[in-house]
C-alpha cells in the first residue's frame, strides 16, 4: 500500500513539474570541434567577462566585448579531449523549473545537452575537444546540466511562418506544418509569410487524416531563432525614401528596416545609428531586411518618462542614453535603466551626423542618397499616457 501510495505521490509530482516547466529561449554563439587539447569535460556558467577568459576554449567564443553582461549569460557544454573526430555534443533545450524543496518557490534552470559518438569505421586520429556555447538572458538562478532524455534529438526546421488567429505556425517547402509553442511564437509572429530557420523540441500531434502516415502537424517548442540572425548595437546609415520607406546601409549590405521601432528612424535620414534587430537575407545569403525592435538613442532634452495611465515612472537627463523599442505616434516607448515608459520622439537624439559620429565599416562616406540630416526638434518631452497599455 505505501509503495503504490508513494508511485502515485511521484506521479503526481513529475505531472505537475512537467505542467510548470518553461521552455527558455537561446541562441547559438559558438559551436564546433575544437582541434587540440581543451581539458576534461566540463559545464560552465558564465556571467562575467573575466569568467570567460578563464575558460580554457575562451578563444573559440566571442569576444566579451560582444556580449551585454547586464542583461546576457554564456553556457558552455564542453566534451573534453578525444582522440578521434565524429564527437558531437548539443544544448538541446533549457527549462525553467520549480525548486524541488518543500516551501521554496524559486526556480531553477536546467539545461539538457545531447552527446553523440563517431559514426561508421572510420574516424580521423586527431584531437579534438567538441563544445558549444549559447546565450541568454541572464538570470541569478541556479544551472543544472542534464543528460538529454533518449529519443528527444533537437529538431531544426525551415520554412515560411504563417500567422493563423492565435496560432503561430511553420511551414516547410514539403508541406509538413509546426505549430509553434513557447516563448518565440510571439517572436515569430511578427515575421508574417517569411523564411525563417528555428530549433527546438518536436511532439508529433494526431494526423490531421488518420490514413496519412506521415503526421501533417506537429507541435515545436521553439527554443532558438537561427535565422533570421539577432543582431545588437549593429551600426548602420539611414536613407528614407518616399513615403515610409526606410533603407539601412549595413558593414555588410543593404537593408530595408522594419519593426516597431524602425518609425523612429524617419527623423534620421542620413545619420549613422546603432540598432537592435533580427537581419533576414534573401535565397543569395545576401542581406534584405532587418527587423529592427531598438534603436539607440539620447535625450536631447530634460523628459518626464509616463507609464501606464499617465503617470510619471521617471525622467530623462539631457544626454542619457535610451533604447526605443516602439514607436506610436508622436510617441516613443523606450527602455532605460529597467524601466520602460513613454516620451515624445522630438526629445530624442538618435544617430550622429557622418561628419561627427563613427564612420561606418572603418570609413566615413557621404549620406546615401545624398538626403541631408534631419534632427529631431529641440522640444521638452513630456509625454501622456502609453497608448495600448
Amino acid at each position: 500500500m505505501n509503495r503504490t501510495l508513494s508511485a502515485l505521490l511521484g506521479l503526481l509530482f513529475l505531472g505537475a513539474t512537467a505542467a510548470c516547466a518553461q521552455e527558455v529561449p537561446f541562441e547559438t554563439v559558438a559551436r564546433g570541434q575544437g582541434m587540440g587539447a581543451l581539458g576534461a569535460p566540463a559545464n560552465h556558467v558564465v556571467r562575467s567577462a573575466q569568467e570567460l577568459r578563464r575558460l580554457p576554449m575562451a578563444h573559440l567564443l566571442p569576444s566579451a566585448q560582444r556580449l551585454d553582461w547586464r542583461a546576457e549569460m554564456l553556457l558552455v557544454a564542453s566534451m573534453g579531449t578525444r582522440s578521434s573526430g565524429g564527437h558531437t555534443i548539443e544544448i538541446t533545450a533549457i527549462r525553467r523549473l520549480p525548486e524541488p524543496t518543500p516551501g521554496v518557490t524559486t526556480h531553477y534552470l536546467e539545461v539538457q545537452v545531447a552527446r553523440g559518438a563517431p559514426r561508421g569505421a572510420i574516424t580521423m586520429p586527431v584531437l579534438t575537444a567538441p563544445y558549444h556555447a549559447v546565450k541568454l538572458a541572464r538570470t541569478k538562478e541556479r544551472v543544472v546540466f542534464v543528460d538529454a532524455p533518449a529519443g528527444s534529438a533537437r529538431l531544426e526546421v525551415r520554412g515560411v511562418v504563417r500567422v493563423e488567429g492565435d496560432e503561430v505556425h511553420v511551414v516547410e517547402h514539403d508541406a509538413r506544418r509546426f505549430r509553434v509553442t513557447g516563448e518565440r511564437a510571439a517572436l515569430l509572429r511578427q515575421f508574417p509569410d517569411r523564411t525563417v530557420r528555428v530549433a527546438g523540441q518536436a511532439a508529433p500531434v494526431r494526423a490531421l487524416d488518420p490514413r496519412v502516415e506521415v503526421l501533417q502537424v506537429i507541435d515545436l517548442a521553439v527554443s532558438e531563432v537561427l535565422e533570421p540572425r539577432r543582431r545588437t548595437r549593429e551600426g548602420a546609415r539611414v536613407h528614407v525614401l518616399m513615403g515610409t520607406d526606410v533603407r539601412l546601409l549595413l558593414a555588410i549590405g543593404r537593408a530595408r528596416a522594419f519593426g516597431p521601432a524602425a518609425p523612429a528612424l524617419r527623423v534620421a535620414n542620413g545619420r549613422e545609428v546603432k540598432l537592435d534587430g533580427w537581419l533576414f537575407t534573401d535565397p543569395r545569403g545576401r542581406t534584405a531586411e532587418l527587423f529592427v525592435d531598438g534603436v539607440h538613442a539620447t535625450a536631447t532634452t530634460a523628459a518626464v518618462l509616463s507609464g501606464p495611465g499617465g503617470q510619471g515612472v521617471g525622467f530623462l537627463r539631457p544626454g542619457q542614453a535610451v533604447t526605443i523599442v516602439r514607436v506610436q505616434g508622436p510617441l516613443a516607448i523606450v527602455q532605460v535603466g529597467g524601466r520602460t515608459g513613454a516620451v515624445r520622439l522630438a526629445a530624442l537624439t538618435i544617430g550622429d551626423d557622418p561628419a561627427t559620429g563613427d564612420a561606418l565599416a572603418g570609413g566615413s562616406s557621404p549620406a546615401v542618397g545624398g538626403a541631408p540630416p534631419l534632427t529631431p526638434a529641440a522640444t521638452p518631452g513630456l509625454a501622456g499616457s502609453v497608448p495600448g497599455q
